[in-house]
This record gives structure tokens, sequence and C-alpha cells, in this order.
């Protein structure tokens, strides 16, 4: 057996119940396990009139009200689903520090006990009342761990069947018309009712509103061909004087962020031509 110390997140409650024509005022204080708390409360500490309880219901039923009324209660929302756990429970202070010893090993579940029905794990737990504590705790954490690989399963079923329809619809899809600068295709699927992806639409756009505004013409910096390209175009606009060469620098700048940018995604070498038509640039601006 190991000791486990309890992570433990206490809530404080206030309830008021009728009681011989008067509310009597019952102050709750739950402790959660913060790694369990899907058990529900560990410890419940209930005060009301100088009686001690450990639950809730032995507080009401001490306090005089019926079953019948208490189940009106649940029924109206008054009570909730923890207000009927550790019914019988001892009322104990509150302590700083609390351990549970557990297995040392934790229940697996083995492919045999994967392939018994459902219905079968859970008729383990029908006379837990009659086994020894831990042998309850590791068949219920056997239960738990069962439902939860059904889960799984049910859960691995949809996302297959979800991922294999759409794979058939993204390999049956049109694919963008764009061609690379090296030659090759975008094979991306294109927008519906269009030629092109998303990424080549927005940039041919670009390109359109860059010819019209008269600016300058560059390739599509996806490959390091389009960057070789790129260097060539303002090289001649430098040659023939179209552009000057602060431009030109600020250009170059593009270019090397460009290639910088495919460098760190794995897609192209680094390329000493480039930083070399950086520095001649610069060099010849004088900047």
């Amino acid at each position: 057996m190991a000791r486990r110390k309890v992570k433990r997140l206490r809530l404080q409650k206030t309830l008021e119940v009728p009681v011989n024509g008067e509310n009597v005022r019952i102050h709750i204080d739950r402790d959660l396990d913060l790694d369990r708390r899907d058990l529900g409360p560990i410890k419940i500490r209930c005060e009301a009139n100088g009686l001690r309880t450990g639950s809730v219901i032995d507080m009401l039923e001490q306090l005089g009200l019926s079953q019948a009324e208490i189940a009106e209660m649940r029924r109206k929302g008054v009570l909730n689903r923890w207000d009927f756990n550790n019914i019988g429970a001892p009322w104990e202070p509150w302590e700083p520090e609390l351990y549970y010893d557990e297995p040392d090993h934790p229940a697996v579940l083995t492919p045999t006990e994967l392939s018994r029905p459902l219905e079968e794990t859970l008729d383990d737990l029908a006379h837990f009342d009659q086994l020894p504590p831990e042998e309850t705790f590791d068949i219920l954490q056997r239960a738990k761990l069962r439902l939860e690989w059904e889960a799984l399963k049910e859960q691995s079923r949809e996302e297959i069947a979800w991922f294999l329809e759409n794979l058939d619809k993204a390999n049956t899809a049109r694919r963008c018309d764009h061609i690379k600068p090296d030659g090759s295709s975008c094979r991306a699927p294109a927008l519906k009712d269009q030629n092109f992806c998303h990424w080549h639409s927005e940039t041919r756009a670009l390109r359109r509103a860059t010819k019209q505004g008269g600016e300058v013409d560059m390739p599509v910096l996806e490959d390091r061909v389009g960057i070789q390209l790129g260097i060539m175009r303002v090289c001649d606009l430098l040659t023939n004087k179209a552009i000057d060469p602060y431009t030109a620098r600020v250009l170059f700048q593009g270019l090397r962020l460009a290639e910088r940018t495919l460098n760190k995604a794995n897609f192209l070498p680094p390329s000493p031509v480039l930083w070399k038509a950086a520095e001649l640039a610069e060099r010849k601006s004088g900047r």
C-alpha cells in the first residue's frame, strides 16, 4: 500500500430547511479530492441547532424531516446529488492534511477483461458490500477503466468515420491550378467554385492590385526558385534604373526575410547569393 496526500478543495454551503414551522440554517462543509472530483465529497461536516453529522441526509433526518420531505426537496432542486453522499458517516473535524492508503500498482485491464461483456464487469460491483475495502476499491477502479475504454472506443469510431468521410471528399476535390516557380503544381484543394487554393487566390489578388497601382511586380516567394527569380527581378530593375538603390536595398531585405522564414520551415537550404546581393545593394546605395 502507498500513502497519497489528498489535494483538497473545501466548499462551503448554507441550506435553510423548514422544521416545525421555522427555518433552520444548516452549515455544510465539503472536502473534494481534486484528483478524483467525479467521486464527490470525501468528507462532509454539517452543523445545525447544536447537532453535528457527517452527511446532509443524516442531518435532515435528525431535524425530523421524513423521507418523503427529503425526496420532495431533491425534486425541487434544493438538494443536489452530493447531498446524498457519505450517508451514515460520522462527523469528523477538519484536518489540515489528509492521506489515503492506496494499492502500490493501479488496476490494469488485461485483454481478457477487455473482451468480457460490459454487463459482467458491472455485475462485479453488485456484491461490493460483502468484499473487503481493498478488493472493492480495485473492482471499482477496473469498472471505471472499462467504462472509459468503452467511451474511448465509441469516440474513436466516430472520429475515424468522420476522417474517412472527409478524406474521400479531399481526394476527389478539385486541385489548385497554380504552377510554382520551379514548375511543380500546388496540388492543394481549391476553394469552392474557384480554380485556386486560399493561399494562391490571395497572392494572385495581391499581385493584380500591385500591377494596377504601378508598383514593383515580384514573383510569389514560396520556394527557392521564387526567391532566385525575385533577386533577378530586383537586379534587372536596378540595372535599368527603374528603381533607386535604396528601394533595391529594401527589396533585398524582404527577400532575405523570406529566405530566413523558409529556412526555418526546412523548405530550402541557406543561399549565399541572396546575402551577397543584399550587401552589394547596401554598398551601392551608400547607406
